[in-house]
């Protein structure tokens, strides 16, 4: 198909993964703004942001790790720069997700929309239905 549609654009696979993933995180934080909307009467903006900056996040990060995990002709230095590769960006990937955590968890947090499951460790009349 791409022979029909020839493309001006150098990078035209990039860019289509690019929007799409920017797409389907922006029509996410849409649809959760939407739900708190609908369960609480107000949304913020906290799922909005959460998942916006998620969706950039996620699209830098592609772009990195695209370039850092490059082929070279060393393959004992390959793999020891993608072992720590992968231990940074595990840190790193884990980092982001507990500092923005609160803007997906506090307007639940907020509205007291939260319950307690028995198998969590606490029973404090909770009956299961």
């Amino acid at each position: 198909m791409n022979n029909y549609y020839p493309s001006f654009l150098p990078y035209k696979k990039v860019l289509s993964h690019i929007f799409g993933t920017f797409a389907g995180f922006l029509w996410s934080c849409i649809f959760h703004e939407y739900v708190i909307h609908s369960l609480f009467g107000l949304a913020n903006g906290e799922h909005f942001t959460f998942f916006l900056f998620h969706g950039i996040i996620a699209i830098f990060w592609e772009i990195i790790v695209t370039l850092s995990f490059r082929k070279n002709d060393n393959t004992a230095f390959d793999q020891k720069r993608n072992y720590y590769t992968k231990v940074i960006g595990f840190v790193l990937w884990n980092s982001i997700l507990i500092l923005t955590a609160p803007w997906f968890a506090e307007p639940y947090i907020r509205a007291k929309h939260y319950y307690c499951y028995p198998h969590f460790g606490c029973d404090k009349g909770y009956k299961g239905y």
